[in-house]
């Protein structure tokens, strides 16, 4: 990966989780999130350094025999264990509209940070 990437990661799983996309404010839709899997309430952008390695692709439709949701949208693995003191720059609460930064919603929410 050549420069460093703003990566955006939607949900309300945990923030050290692998999955992102490169599309802030990507809908459930272009996601392929299902209701069940995350309210989708918290957006993550997660500041990823030079020289890291990526895997990249495309979230594919869900669920594969009769789509709900049609995917499409860049699915981005973040490596398997990453500094999210770091990398993580902002979190919106997309619910009240709060920004917080890494160490507020640590305090706010330590369930949602390792």
């Amino acid at each position: 990966m050549n420069g460093s990437w703003s990566l955006s990661r939607t949900g309300d799983a945990k923030l050290g989780g692998g999955f992102s996309t490169s599309k802030a404010g990507a809908t459930r839709a272009e996601l392929a999130v299902m209701k069940e899997w995350s309210s989708m309430r918290f957006e993550a952008i997660i500041d990823v350094p030079a020289d890291t390695k990526l895997n990249i692709g495309k979230v594919g439709p869900w669920p594969p025999d009769n789509p709900k949701y049609l995917g499409g949208e860049d699915q981005i693995v973040l490596p398997r264990i990453y500094p999210e003191n770091v990398w993580v720059k902002q979190i919106k609460d997309k619910q009240t509209g709060k920004l917080y930064s890494y160490g507020d919603f640590r305090i706010a929410f330590p369930n949602l940070c390792k």
